[in-house]
């Protein structure tokens, strides 16, 4: 589906907005409308849903429908990361800062400043890293790794995981403060039974689900260009 989509026409998908997007799924339609009034604000996002229902695409169709459209949209992966590897990613390095930094490279929210930084996999940030995150998302301060000068930046950031809404409230190891600043808005999307009931907590639908269908990694189709329709509706799924 919108994997296709990205694959073959790749200046077309960065290009989409919301209003390129719709469901046939009332769940689905609700989260896209909420989606919508996220974007026309300056407010952080967390998308919440397994891999392969469009975490990604969502966050770049916000990104491409808000004010910030004309500014760079940033992705980034933070599963699976060291804190160094972590801090220099997301917020650079000066040269010699450790082992193999031969060269000053810019992080992540400074790429993005003045557009949209779109971390996937917060929730399996470490603790230190999640404070360094706070300071950004509260003060929009941080400092590159091996310096001690202040940088600042006016990134938008919209986080996602896996986690289910209830999961991420009561984990142990991500910080609750973090959590209530990243998450001004709640988007959900549905995949499987039950993650449909954790977007109807966050997402409530406008009418019931007939009865047998299910909510699909499919949710997106595309109303415009036809051409992009066909493709959308393939066997293909996105992945986060």
């Amino acid at each position: 589906m919108t994997g296709a989509l990205e694959t073959q026409r790749p200046r077309e998908a960065r290009a989409f907005s919301l209003d390129d997007f719709g469901s046939e799924d009332p769940g689905m339609q609700s989260c896209l409308d909420l989606a919508r009034a996220a974007a026309r604000t300056e407010l952080p996002i967390l998308i919440l849903g397994e891999s392969g229902t469009g975490k990604t695409l969502l966050a770049r169709a916000i990104h491409n429908s808000s004010r910030r459209a004309q500014r760079a949209f940033v992705a980034f992966n933070a599963a699976a990361l060291s804190d160094t590897l972590l801090d220099s990613q997301l917020f650079g390095h000066e040269r010699g800062a450790f082992t193999g930094a031969q060269q000053r490279l810019k992080g992540k929210f400074e790429l993005a400043d003045g557009g949209t930084l779109f971390i996937d996999e917060v929730a399996d940030m470490s603790p230190a890293a999640q404070a360094k995150i706070l300071r950004v998302v509260e003060y929009g301060e941080f400092e590159r790794l091996g310096s001690e000068k202040l940088e600042t930046t006016n990134a938008r950031l919209i986080s996602a995981t896996h986690y289910s809404l209830p999961r991420f409230r009561q984990s142990e190891t991500f910080r609750q403060d973090l959590f209530y600043r990243i998450s001004g808005f709640v988007l959900c999307l549905p995949r499987c039974a039950s993650a449909r009931a954790t977007c109807r907590d966050c997402c409530p639908p406008r009418s019931p689900r007939p009865p047998g269908s299910r909510a699909r990694a499919s949710w997106v189709s595309a109303r415009r260009p036809r051409a992009a329709r066909s493709r959308t509706t393939g066997r293909g799924t996105s992945a986060s």
